[in-house]
């Protein structure tokens, strides 16, 4: 019986800014189920080739395959529509909404539900933390009255709350605590044994399109 193929396949990859370059010829096979980790001093590319594979950045050259196919990830929403999320290590959160509406985007509520949609939404988001063990992240907070680390969570929560197929996190232990590190080294390996199942549900009259 055939090995299923790899979940991310990555052939000759080539990126260069200017006369920098900060890919050259990078391949790399990770297989569906498994925790691979980029290692490499400042400047080695590894936020390069996480940004080509979340759809930020397009390559100069070189093949990409997701579960076997080959595919181009133009932007952001192909490469979400591939299965793709990404947790960045510069958070992108915006400060002046709550943890909720964070948590929502690119869903929002609907004008004539506003009021039942976001208690129920705080509602979906708190179970979600507890599922992930996420206890120090009020769904009703604004996110500029938090911590770094805090913040950094959220955004990782967020992630998995979208169920991908294949989840990407960028220099993710930079802004945490020990403590915080034992908690993301859990949700990693929770998440390799039982697959992403922590899908953020929305209300029923969220009122707009989902991530595609």
């Amino acid at each position: 019986m055939s090995a299923p193929p790899a979940a991310i396949e990555v052939n000759g990859l080539t990126k260069h800014f200017g006369a920098t370059v900060a890919l050259e010829g990078v391949s790399l096979s990770v297989p569906p189920g498994d925790v691979h980790a980029l290692l490499g001093e400042n400047g080695a590319g590894k936020s390069t080739l996480v940004k080509i594979l979340s759809g930020l950045l397009n390559p100069d050259s070189g093949d990409i395959l997701l579960f076997g196919e080959a595919t181009r990830l133009s932007d952001p929403r192909k490469s979400h529509s591939s299965g793709i999320q990404t947790a960045f290590q510069e958070i992108s959160l915006v400060k002046d909404l709550t943890v909720t509406q964070n948590m929502l985007v690119p869903y929002e509520p609907s004008r004539w539900f506003r009021q039942v949609c976001r208690r129920q939404s705080e509602e979906r988001v708190k179970d979600l933390f507890d599922r992930l063990a996420l206890d120090d992240a009020d769904p009703r907070a604004e996110v500029g009255t938090l911590d770094l680390s805090v913040r950094q969570k959220i955004a990782i929560a967020r992630a998995v709350a979208r169920d991908p197929k294949i989840l990407l996190l960028d220099e993710p232990t930079s802004s945490l605590s020990a403590k915080d590190v034992d908690w993301l080294g859990g949700l990693i390996d929770k998440l390799r044994q039982q697959g992403c199942h922590h899908r953020l549900h929305i209300p029923p009259h969220a009122g707009s399109s989902p991530l595609v």
